[in-house]
């Protein structure tokens, strides 16, 4: 369902994107509006679920993960989604999943810090839970590229 956006939220969530650190009153300012009405754009954006919680982007490898994957799975039905969903919100390396169309129903993004404990997470994680019938892994080599989307 597409949420309406006005013209000063669409400011006010592109500046964000660029810099979620800035002040919201310089944001207010750009805008020409009060530092209150820019605390009630932002509650409504929050409201709404546009706006998410703030966050600071970790670069894995910097801290300590050698390793990033997409698994792809293929489970028996769609309907069992949600139980297999619950079941990977228990391992923090898995830090997507996604229900998806194509040769598998689900794609994982996972970050380990070694190649065995990727191997755990394949054999001993996703490929037991009930309901998976198989995987494959695709590990990243380099990204070039990765950035939110445009407004």
């Amino acid at each position: 369902m597409k949420k309406e956006v006005i013209d000063i939220d669409s400011y006010i969530l592109k500046k964000l994107s660029q810099n979620a650190r800035i002040p919201t009153t310089e944001i207010a300012k750009e805008c020409g509006i009060s530092r209150a009405a820019m605390h009630q754009h932002i509650k409504r954006l929050r409201d709404t679920g546009i706006l998410k919680n703030p966050q600071y982007n970790i670069d894995p490898f910097d801290v300590g993960y050698t390793s990033c994957a997409y698994i792809g799975v293929r489970i028996e039905s769609g309907a069992l989604f949600n139980n297999i969903s619950e079941e990977l919100k228990k391992f923090p390396e898995i830090v997507e999943c996604n229900y998806a169309t194509g040769p598998y129903s689900i794609v994982l993004k996972v970050y380990t810090r070694t190649r065995h404990r990727l191997m755990v997470i394949i054999n001993e994680v996703v490929n037991n839970i009930d309901g998976v019938v198989g995987t494959d892994t695709m590990i990243v080599l380099d990204q070039s590229i990765n950035r939110s989307v445009e407004l």
